[in-house]
């Protein structure tokens, strides 16, 4: 959304086959040139993120929960084991346990089905 909307802005103002800016265009940059480099060619301004696209950034931010996740739901099933085995016949302890396990199965699915929605979202565009 906006690069598109800076490309309206520079095709509003620019005349690209010159690459110079149009006269009374106050949107264009000042020194009347299109910069030679940029998130938008010809805009002048830089890409702060290494993606171009959203569908690109929410790739790489569900690739870094996976890797995050796999160690935590590793974690909490090692302790939910520790409470159980630690429960002494202590009902409620080992059913901690079991929770503790089934809360760390269900954060990983919800992480797996996370990971998915990028692709469903780039398949869709």
């Amino acid at each position: 959304m906006f690069y598109s909307l800076i490309s309206r802005v520079l095709a509003a103002c620019c005349d690209p086959n010159t690459q110079t800016c149009l006269p009374g265009a106050d949107l264009c940059p000042s020194s009347g040139q299109f910069p030679s480099s940029g998130l938008i060619p010809g805009s002048g301004i830089e890409n702060p993120l290494k993606f171009d696209t959203l569908t690109d950034l929410l790739i790489a931010v569900s690739k870094w929960l996976f890797k995050i996740a796999i160690p935590i739901v590793t974690i909490m099933i090692l302790y939910g084991a520790f409470q159980m085995l630690t429960a002494a016949g202590n009902p409620e302890q080992f059913s901690k346990g079991k929770r503790t396990i089934l809360y760390a199965i269900i954060g990983l699915v919800v992480v797996l089905i996370a990971s998915g929605i990028p692709d469903l979202i780039k398949q869709l565009t």
